[in-house]
């Protein structure tokens, strides 16, 4: 089954790409390929003005096709070391939400899941390439996802492991195993997957430009920034109510705001921006005697030891001014002057005590998600001092948020 896009093709022919009907990524609606990653994807070529043919084929077939170089490219793929061998992955259009579903407690795979589980997954799916990454070797293969549900439903398998908008898709009936008497399924958070386009390395190395390109255009296509669920968010709010919201009343983060304003009171721009620049210019190098100052201060120590034992929910903790400078912090920030950043602009800068939660960031070099938490700091006359930031990792929060 094949689909023609027909703009200008890239380089005269158009790009070569495989995938496989995947709820609600791609799907077939009145015999046309659509969905989720298909209607990104699609954009993305048109915002390039570049032909693309899109065939779809089971997902073993697609990658077979990558690897022999018959396709230029596969979507939706989560990143994949056995693919990074032949291709390379795109930056990320969407994000899958993997939850491990059972009949009984299965606990969770931090905390040691036995790796004689009985699983089931898809044939070469995503969630069957993460499985046998991670040891697991009794894995019992499908053909689609009803055959999931009556899997677990007969207790045949211990478990599976699905997408949430995938396995909602499912139980709206777009499968017709139960028809509104799905049982109920225990269900617990297991980790973010990053979902993108695996171009091979011979179509990367032959059109080296290709691939910023089409970078630079998924901002446009791939809709909104990647936001937190309603619940997701309660978790968020009630690990910082709980673990954090006693700093806001700190002596010593009061104290350091105090001395840190007086230094930075009557600044000018230009030497804000002097300092801004010494800041970037240490990170970039070895030699870091500003850095290195604040870093060694007694609240930058105190956030520190608090982010150290937080078992990597917290990613960074850092206090600034009500200026918008860094007065303490458990990490090295990118910058030094935080007062052109939307956490300042929606705390300090329009007086307001409210929690600033911004949308999930991907960090491609950790491969980790994460969100930061800012609050502004009311001082003894009412006056705002200052504002504390916490990168809290979502991952870790939705799995340890059974505690909070």
């Amino acid at each position: 089954m094949c689909f023609v896009f027909t703009q200008v093709a890239w380089a005269g022919k158009p790009v070569e790409l495989r995938t496989s009907l995947w709820p609600p990524y791609q799907v077939m609606l009145k015999g046309e390929l659509s969905g989720v990653a298909m209607t990104a994807v699609k954009c993305i070529f048109e915002g390039l003005d570049e032909g693309v043919n899109v065939k779809v084929v089971p997902w073993g077939r697609a990658i077979s096709d990558l690897k022999s170089r018959q396709a230029d490219g596969l979507f939706t793929s989560i990143y994949s070391e056995d693919l990074n061998a032949n291709a390379v992955m795109s930056s990320p259009f969407a994000l899958e939400k993997w939850y491990v579903y059972s009949m009984g407690d299965v606990g969770s795979l931090a905390e040691g899941l036995p790796l004689d589980t009985r699983f089931a997954a898809v044939r070469s799916s995503s969630q069957y390439q993460w499985l046998r990454s991670k040891g697991f070797s009794n894995i019992e293969e499908v053909n689609d996802g009803e055959q999931l549900l009556l899997l677990l439903a007969s207790k045949r398998i211990d478990a599976f492991i699905a997408d949430d908008r995938y396995y909602n898709e499912l139980e709206k009936g777009h499968y017709s195993a139960f028809r509104g008497s799905l049982p109920t399924f225990n269900r617990r958070f297991l980790r973010y997957t990053p979902l993108g386009v695996y171009f091979t390395n011979t179509f990367v190395d032959e059109y080296p430009e290709f691939m910023e390109k089409f970078n630079n255009q998924i901002t446009e296509c791939a809709g909104t920034p990647i936001a937190l669920s309603a619940l997701e968010e309660k978790t968020i709010r009630r690990i910082f109510e709980r673990r954090l919201r006693p700093l806001l009343s700190n002596r010593e983060v009061f104290r350091a705001l105090t001395q840190q304003n007086r230094m930075s009171a009557g600044l000018a721009p230009s030497v804000k921006n002097k300092l801004d620049e010494t800041w970037r210019r240490e990170r970039a190098g070895e030699d870091q005697p500003f850095i290195d100052d604040l870093l060694a201060r007694q609240v930058s120590v105190m956030f520190k030891a608090i982010q150290d034992t937080s078992d990597g929910l917290f990613t960074e903790i850092f206090l600034v001014d009500r200026y918008g400078l860094n007065a303490a912090q458990s990490v090295v920030t990118t910058d030094y002057d935080q007062s052109d950043e939307q956490a300042y602009a929606e705390t300090i800068a329009k007086t307001s005590e409210r929690l600033f939660i911004s949308d999930i960031q991907f960090d491609a070099s950790s491969m980790k998600f994460h969100v930061q938490v800012s609050v502004a700091i009311k001082g003894e006359v009412d006056r705002y001092v200052g504002m504390l930031t916490v990168g809290i990792d979502v991952e870790e929060a939705l799995r340890q948020g059974a505690g909070y």
